[in-house]
C-alpha cells in the first residue's frame, strides 16, 4: 500500500484531483473507504490512500470526508511535508518523500489515533529507530564527543537518541504531547500507553521477545531523551 498526503485548499479541489486520476490513469474508487483508490488487477494491483490536508482541515489536524463524515487525523502532516526530501524519479519529475524523522512522527500519531488497528506502525517505528544510525547519520554521532563519552553509551540504541533529536525539530506542542505519552515511564493501561507497553507491542511479532524486549525499552528511553533534550 502507498500513502500520499495531498495539500489542497478545498474538498472540491481534492475531488477534481481524484477524478483526474480515475479518468486519466485508470484508478478505481473503493466503495467502502473514501480515501482509497486502486490501480491494476490482482495480484499486481496497487492500493493507494490519498490523505488530504491543509486549508480543508476543520479543526486543524482533522479532516472529515463529505458526505459520510468519515474522519482522519492529519496531525503532523504539515510538519512532515516541511521536512520532506525531494527525490527525482524521472528527468522531468520530482516528488516530496517523507524523511525518517517525519515518518516516525506520523507513525506515532497513526498508532495513537487507532491503537488496536495500527500496532504494525510501532513495528515500523522500531525498524526506523534501529536503522537510523546507518541511514547516513554517523557524522552526527561522531561530531558529538559528549554523547560518545557518556558512561552508558550503547551503539545499539544511540541511533534512537539521534532520531529523537531530529523528530523534536518537527514537533508541535500537540504532537509532542502525543508521543511523550507513549514514552512515559508510567505503567501502560488499557489503552496501550506508557513506554514499557509500547515496547511490548513493538516486539509482539518477534520470535525472541524475551531477549529483545529490554533492548526495545532502552531504545525508547533513548528516543525520549533525544526529544526532550532537543526541545
Amino acid at each position: 500500500m502507498f500513502d500520499f498526503g495531498v495539500a489542497v485548499e478545498s474538498w472540491d479541489r481534492f475531488e477534481t484531483f481524484k477524478k483526474a486520476l480515475i479518468e486519466r490513469e485508470n484508478f478505481r474508487v473503493d466503495s467502502k473507504m473514501e480515501q482509497r483508490l486502486w490501480r491494476g488487477r490482482p495480484p499486481e494491483e496497487m492500493k493507494i490512500d490519498l490523505i488530504p490536508y491543509g486549508k480543508l482541515e476543520s479543526p486543524p489536524g482533522k479532516i472529515t470526508f463529505p458526505p459520510t463524515g468519515f474522519e482522519l487525523n492529519t496531525n503532523g502532516f504539515r510538519e512532515a511535508f516541511n521536512a520532506a526530501l525531494t527525490v527525482e524519479i524521472a528527468a522531468d519529475l520530482q516528488v516530496k518523500v517523507v524523511s525518517l524523522p517525519g515518518l516516525a512522527v506520523l507513525k506515532f500519531i497513526a498508532y495513537n489515533d487507532r491503537p488496536q488497528e495500527r500496532q504494525t506502525d510501532l513495528e515500523d517505528l522500531l525498524f526506523v529507530a534501529r536503522s537510523y544510525l546507518d541511514a547516513d547519520n554517523e557524522e552526527k554521532l561522531y561530531a558529538d564527543d559528549e554523547l560518545m563519552s557518556e558512561e552508558d553509551f550503547d551503539l545499539r540504541t544511540v541511533g534512537a537518541r539521534l532520531l529523537g533529536r531530529d523528530m523534536a525539530d518537527l514537533l508541535t506542542e500537540q504532537s509532542e504531547k502525543v508521543i511523550l505519552t507513549h514514552l512515559s515511564e508510567e505503567s501502560g493501561d488499557a489503552d496501550d500507553r506508557g513506554l514499557e507497553r509500547t515496547a511490548e507491542i513493538m516486539m509482539a511479532q518477534s520470535s525472541r521477545l524475551d531477549e529483545n524486549l529490554d533492548l526495545a525499552v532502552k531504545m525508547l528511553r533513548q528516543l525520549r531523551q533525544g526529544i526532550t533534550e532537543r526541545r
